[in-house]
């Protein structure tokens, strides 16, 4: 599926990945609160993640390129590179305020650079990892997906044949490394993991032999379950919560749709009416699913209670609307929007 295989190719990396929400009036409830974030000097705000006390972490661009931020609670915004990075970009947060994600450090040749994970504590101390095999060039490197309450780190890196393969890397620096058991080793092949749970469960995708997507579990044991819905030909696990509920969106060959798995394999799809292609991109632990979908119009973000009932967003003045990750408690989401001035990261409260 192009839509995820881009996803992974480019790590989330480039703010195109989020969404502002604005909500629709409901009977006897208060309309959502929004705030804005625009970190300053930046030509572009994406905000990729969001804690249960209201820290929100992400990136932004400016004439340097991209650099990394978290906004604190009281609205106090924090910008951090690591050293040597000439690109940086976030994955995940922690309700602890840590962050993971990706950076470039330039070395690379043809106009490419070398992928290393880091993780920043709430302190602001900046560590840099990179997992055993990864390559070292040309793109190559180690991909930071996402950080889960323990401190534990869920990523993949390519090798010197472009072929990907997970890990878990551990708050004491271990690294468990895997393979789905059906992924390809071919150029472009592998497996890719992007989320991890409070007791490490972890989903995501690989890639088999003929370059197909299949989405896949891990339990904290390495024993790993590749999964598809029904008639899907392309399925990527986008987000796990603390019960072991997955989020994602897979193509059955009449577009994307939305999809969440449950602990013992149910699978359910679903789709915002009117969608032409569904993305669900986070999860919270009450089983609220965050996202975006494309209409004729363009881009409208939803959100999706546990029950199934679905409610749709927009926002006055916004041209593209995306959604990037929900917290905890599912009461706060935060993302992207673009208007005629630009690209801003968002905070949605209830």
């Amino acid at each position: 599926m192009r839509t995820i295989a881009a996803r992974i190719r480019t790590i989330a990396l480039c703010g195109v990945a989020s969404i502002l929400w604005a909500g629709l009036c409901v009977p006897g409830q208060a309309k959502p609160v929004f705030v804005t974030i625009d970190v300053s000097g930046a030509d572009a705000t994406s905000a990729q993640g969001v804690n249960a006390g209201g820290d929100v972490a992400g990136q932004y661009q400016d004439d340097a390129g991209f650099h990394g931020f978290v906004r604190a609670g009281d609205g106090t915004i924090a910008t951090f590179d690591p050293s040597g990075s000439y690109g940086t970009y976030v994955g995940g947060i922690d309700d602890s305020g840590a962050i993971t994600g990706t950076y470039t450090d330039g070395t690379g040749q043809g106009g490419d650079n070398t992928l290393h994970g880091y993780v920043r504590s709430n302190g602001g101390a900046i560590s840099v990892f990179d997992a055993p095999g990864a390559g070292t060039m040309n793109g190559l490197g180690t991909t930071a997906r996402g950080i889960n309450n323990k401190g534990a780190i869920v990523g993949y890196y390519e090798d010197s044949g472009f072929v990907s393969h997970g890990y878990v890397l551990s708050k004491g620096g271990t690294f468990a490394e895997f393979d789905a058991p059906g992924a390809g080793t071919g150029n472009s092949q592998g497996t890719f993991p992007v989320a991890i749970n409070a007791k490490g469960v972890v989903t995501g995708s690989y890639v088999d032999g003929n370059g197909i997507f299949h989405g896949l579990v891990r339990t904290p044991d390495g024993t790993i379950t590749e999964f598809d819905p029904p008639g899907s030909f392309s399925t990527g696990g986008n987000a796990i919560n603390a019960k072991g509920t997955i989020a994602g969106e897979y193509d059955d060959g009449t577009g994307l749709h939305g999809f969440v798995r449950t602990s013992d394999g149910t699978i359910t799809a679903f789709d915002p009416p009117g969608s032409t292609a569904t993305y669900a991109l986070g999860i919270s632990n009450n089983g609220m699913i965050a996202g975006y979908y494309q209409n004729g119009s363009g881009y409208v973000g939803y959100v999706r209670a546990a029950g199934g009932k679905i409610k749709t967003f927009t926002v006055p003045g916004a041209t593209t609307i995306f959604a990037n990750g929900i917290g905890d408690k599912g009461g706060l989401i935060a993302g992207e929007y673009f208007d005629d001035a630009g690209a801003h990261g968002f905070l949605r409260s209830k």
